[in-house]
């Protein structure tokens, strides 16, 4: 939004409704090879009807150790509902972004940038959540180690 609160517009007649950011360096470590949620989430509830909503995730993984695999994703809930994965074709399970080491502990970071286009009606919260998993089973861990590098979650309705 501008400063004297009117919207962007980018030609084509799209506009950015408001921007949400969450900002959290907690550290969640897990072994599961199923996706869990972690604590980096951000809340939008559009304004406009049939919005599009950027969701971008910015953080750091890493293996913990050698020989693993890191995996991360978004999920989504709307209106408190259940939290499903929004990562288009993910019939593999790798998710948004995976990361494996050949024998040496990995830490890197990473950016997920999606354009989600949710069903919801006006004043429905819409929670987007990022999900991690191990390949392996081995120990991995997101951010890198306690209140490390901060994991930086943005939604941004734009109006249809």
């Amino acid at each position: 939004l501008k400063t004297d609160g009117s919207s962007l517009s980018f030609g084509t007649g799209a506009k950015i409704l408001q921007v949400v950011q969450a900002v959290s360096n907690t550290r969640i470590a897990t072994t599961s090879a199923s996706y869990v949620a972690t604590s980096k989430s951000v809340t939008i509830t559009p304004t406009g009807a049939n919005s599009k909503i950027k969701v971008e995730v910015t953080g750091v993984g890493n293996t913990q150790s050698g020989n693993r695999q890191i995996m991360c994703t978004v999920f989504r809930s709307i209106n408190g509902g259940t939290f499903t994965d929004i990562c288009p074709d993910n019939s593999s399970n790798h998710g948004f972004w995976n990361l494996r080491d050949s024998g040496d502990r990995v830490h890197a970071p990473f950016h997920i940038n999606y354009l989600d286009t949710p069903s919801y009606s006006v004043g429905n919260a819409i929670v987007y959540k990022l999900y991690i998993r191990s390949q392996d089973g081995g120990e991995i861990e997101q951010p890198g180690s306690n209140n490390a590098e901060p994991t930086i979650s943005m939604a941004t309705e734009i109006a249809a």
